[in-house]
C-alpha cells in the first residue's frame, strides 16, 4: 500500500543532535531500526487501512523519537511505534482510533492492561517530542474535529441549521463566515500562556470547538471529550490567565 513512501524514507538519513557537523556524520541513527520499524509502521497503517498521511506522519514522529529518545525505542521499540501510528492516526483518520486497534500488533508476551499503560506513557513522551503545543499541531486538531462537525449533523439533521449551512457543492459550511478566523485567533491566544502545555492539542482545540458549538452531543460525537473534560482545561487555563479581559 505504502510501497512507493517506504522507498523514500528509507533513502533518508537521521543524524542524531550533535553541536559538531563532523560528529554528525559520524553518529548516525542505527539505519537498519529505523528501515525495520518503518515496515512495521506499513504494516500497521496498511492492515487498519489507514490514510497515507497516516503513514507519512508516524515515521515522522519516529524520526522524533529516534533523536531524542533513543534508548526508549531500543528498549519498547514494539510499543514507541504503535505510539506513533497511534498519535498520527488521532489528527488524520476519519474515526480516531483507539489503542484496543492496535492489539493485534502487541508482544505476545505482554498482557493487555500493560501494554495499554505502556503506549499511553509513550504518547505522552511522543507528544512533549514534537512540539505539539505551536498553534499549527493544535490547528490540525481543530480542522479534524471541524471535518467531524458535518458527520454529527448528517445523523442529527435537526440541528443542522443551528450550526452549518450546506453550499453549492455539498459542503457543510460554519453560518459565520468569520468564526474559523476568530477560532484560529483564540488558539494563538492560547498558546502563548503558559499554562497550555499542561494540556494535550486535542483538548484545547476541542475546548475552542465548544465555545462556539455549545452541544453537548455534538462535542462529545465529534472531539471524544466529555464536557467535564473540557470544563477542567478552560477552567485551569482562566485561573492562570493573565489577560482578565479574556476568559477561554
Amino acid at each position: 500500500m505504502f510501497e512507493k513512501e517506504q522507498k523514500i524514507f528509507q533513502n533518508l538519513t537521521i543524524f542524531s543532535k550533535s553541536q559538531n557537523k563532523e560528529e554528525k556524520e559520524e553518529e548516525i541513527i542505527d539505519f537498519s531500526f529505523r528501515i525495520k520499524a518503518i515496515q512495521k509502521i506499513d504494516t500497521i497503517c496498511s492492515k487498519l487501512n489507514f490514510q497515507n498521511e497516516t503513514f507519512f506522519f508516524a515515521v515522522y514522529y519516529l524520526d522524533k523519537m529516534i533523536s531524542s529518545l533513543p534508548l526508549t525505542l531500543k528498549n519498547q521499540s514494539d510499543f514507541a511505534i504503535i505510539a506513533c501510528v497511534s498519535i498520527a492516526g488521532k489528527v488524520y483518520e476519519e474515526e480516531v482510533p483507539s489503542i484496543s486497534c492496535f492489539q493485534m500488533f502487541f508482544p505476545k508476551y505482554h498482557k493487555k492492561s500493560k501494554s495499554y499503560n505502556q503506549i499511553s506513557n509513550l504518547e505522552v513522551e511522543l507528544i512533549k517530542i514534537i512540539d505539539s503545543f505551536i498553534p499549527t499541531t493544535v490547528n490540525s486538531f481543530l480542522e479534524y474535529f471541524l471535518s467531524r462537525v458535518s458527520n454529527f449533523l448528517q445523523v442529527n439533521k435537526e440541528k443542522k441549521e443551528i450550526f452549518i449551512f450546506q453550499n453549492e457543492k455539498n459542503q457543510f459550511i460554519v453560518q459565520d463566515d468569520d468564526i474559523y478566523t476568530k477560532m484560529i485567533k483564540l488558539i494563538k491566544i492560547v498558546i502563548k500562556n503558559p499554562i497550555s502545555v499542561n494540556f494535550f492539542p486535542s483538548e484545547i482545540a476541542a475546548s475552542i470547538l465548544s465555545i462556539y458549538f455549545p452541544d453537548d452531543d455534538l462535542i462529545i460525537f465529534v472531539t471524544g471529550y466529555s464536557i467535564k473534560q473540557l470544563e477542567e482545561c478552560r477552567n485551569l487555563f482562566n485561573l492562570y490567565n493573565n489577560n482578565l479581559d479574556f476568559k477561554f
